[in-house]
């Protein structure tokens, strides 16, 4: 990240999970893989995907998705389809 842009951030923003370019909203994540937001939800909880509620103690707080968690499913499933031979 340029160093201009590390100043327009508050100093503990980087350390935080949902740090800008690090993760997606629930509904973020849902349009990229063509799935519902509780699918997301669901696939959080069964570790298909790595993601962080934002406030923890809250139990309807909203969830953040990992961007790389979301490139290593989609990778996942294309395997799959490659080993199967449904290219």
């Amino acid at each position: 990240m340029p160093k201009d842009m590390r100043e327009l951030l508050h100093r503990n923003q980087l350390l935080m999970p949902w740090a800008p370019g690090r993760s997606v909203s629930t509904a973020r994540a849902a349009e990229m893989l063509g799935v519902c937001q509780t699918t997301i939800r669901d696939m959080i909880e069964r570790k298909e995907l790595r993601g962080c509620k934002i406030r923890p103690k809250l139990p309807n707080s909203p969830y953040r998705v990992f961007r790389d968690s979301i490139v290593e499913h989609i990778r996942s499933v294309c395997d799959e389809y490659e080993i199967e031979g449904l290219e």
